[in-house]
């Protein structure tokens, strides 16, 4: 469990509500609980990390209302979906929507909290691989023109006097942009770098 990570409860029953946040509140996960979807909505961050706990049924906003509603706003949280009163048409909407999986009330606890682990584990991995990406992106664009044509050749494997050849400058000349690459991208060396690229897709 990671100690940033929030399980948000989204139920309008006051009972499964309180007893959902009891059970993992004991596990020791932090949970904030909405009893509807228009408070959530109105609460939750972009920056929010963990996962969502939605009930599909529910006066207003259904879940799948809110999951949708999620979507336009480019809210990326997990969603697991509990509901008593779930069809088989509405499973498959909510997981061909991105759910990430679809639980029936009562749910086995072991099952349940095993579904967190795996909901908050993807969504942590993907926001560190965002953040790394978004911050290559921006080291990028602090790269002058010719620097940023050296490292493209860097990251395709090129030698400096390959690099010289093929932008018409001095090998000496290749050395010094290599030198300003690597300290503004942040890498150690050349396979690190050839690694951001890919991984960012500036290829």
């Amino acid at each position: 469990m990671s100690d940033q990570s929030t399980v948000f409860v989204v139920e309008d029953d006051d009972g499964v509500r309180e007893s959902t946040v009891l059970f993992l509140a004991h596990k020791g996960w932090p949970v904030q609980a909405f009893a509807c979807a228009e408070e959530f909505l109105d609460a939750v961050s972009e920056q929010a990390v963990g996962c969502l706990l939605l009930d599909i049924r529910m006066p207003g906003l259904s879940g799948l209302d809110l999951q949708k509603a999620l979507i336009e706003k480019q809210i990326d949280l997990p969603i697991i979906f509990l509901t008593g009163h779930g069809d088989v048409q509405q499973s498959v909407t909510a997981l061909k929507r991105g759910a990430f999986d679809f639980l029936e009330k009562p749910y086995d606890q072991q099952q349940l909290e095993q579904c967190i682990v795996d909901a908050v584990a993807q969504h942590v991995s993907l926001r560190s691989k965002s953040k790394a990406q978004s911050e290559f992106a921006s080291n990028v664009k602090s790269l002058t023109p010719r620097e940023r044509e050296v490292m493209d050749l860097m990251a395709e494997g090129l030698s400096s006097k390959l690099i010289a050849k093929r932008l018409a400058i001095s090998p000496r000349t290749v050395e010094i942009h290599r030198a300003k690459i690597m300290t503004k991208m942040q890498v150690d060396n050349v396979a690190e770098l050839a690694s951001a690229v890919v991984k960012a897709d500036l290829t």
